[in-house]
């Protein structure tokens, strides 16, 4: 959470001059302002089982209500100042980082014409689904490469049907991006190499995974597994699984066929 609250401390230094109203409580409050939203972030309420307040108080070793009404009020300044850009990523975040990195290792291998590398496009103006009015409309994701895409729908499947292993692993958004981006590659059946683990794999994916220690590493296995196995079994009535068979048949996508002949696929 330290090195969290010294970026958006950096952040906000570039983006407010010292005449700003934001540092008129002084240095001291703005500091405190960051690190109780990088503690908000990284989730210290339940893993410190204490309240915020008692956290920044200790912290800054100084019990009084003021302090905190003024830490309070210089966040919200803070987070104005950032247009409240200040969220850790998320799965399909990092997923969105590095599907374009894989993508262009690929196309400069020679393996420009995989399927995977392909981009999911919605034909201007047609649909393929019914024209229902009463129909929820379905947002189409930006574009990128097909492995890409379905590295997301995994992502989502894994947070909605298998929490406790997302969670478990950590970093948690680098991992279960990995998990999901490795998933995808064998889904799409990559080139020899480039769905593989270690020193044979892509080296975007290498760099990302090497950031991991390794008893993460290990984590990153299972998850693996976990994904493939949810994707082989898609729960029935899973609202994920629904949404994306809706986008695929608004949008005539197709993604690849799960490994179980008897799983559910969008």
């Amino acid at each position: 959470w330290l090195v969290a609250a010294l970026c958006l401390f950096d952040r906000l230094l570039m983006v407010c001059r010292l005449a700003s109203p934001l540092w008129q409580a002084g240095s001291l409050a703005v500091g405190l302002a960051v690190a109780l939203s990088a503690l908000k972030l990284g989730g210290a309420e339940a893993e410190l089982e204490r309240g915020m307040q008692e956290v920044v108080q200790t912290i800054a070793r100084n019990r009084k209500a003021a302090l905190w009404k003024t830490v309070v009020n210089s966040e919200l300044r803070a987070m104005r100042a950032l247009d409240y850009c200040v969220s850790a990523p998320t799965p399909l975040d990092v997923c969105a980082r590095l599907a374009p990195e894989v993508a262009s290792e690929l196309r400069a291998a020679g393996f420009g014409a995989w399927a995977g590398v392909g981009v999911y496009r919605a034909p201007p103006g047609k649909s393929t689904a019914p024209q229902d009015p009463s129909a929820p409309t379905v947002q189409l994701l930006p574009s990128g490469p097909r492995f890409g895409v379905m590295a997301a729908y995994l992502c989502e499947l894994a947070l909605a049907h298998a929490p406790e292993e997302v969670y478990r692993a950590t970093p948690m958004a680098l991992t279960a991006a990995l998990a999901a981006l490795r998933v995808a590659l064998e889904a799409f059946e990559a080139p020899p190499g480039f769905a593989e683990v270690g020193d044979h794999g892509s080296a975007a994916l290498r760099g990302a995974e090497a950031l991991l220690a390794e008893g993460e590493a290990a984590q990153l296995h299972l998850l693996t597994d976990a994904v493939r196995g949810l994707w082989a079994s898609v729960p029935p009535s899973s609202p994920v699984a629904r949404k994306w068979r809706g986008r695929c048949l608004r949008h005539g996508w197709a993604l690849p066929p799960a490994p179980a002949a008897t799983a559910t696929t969008p």
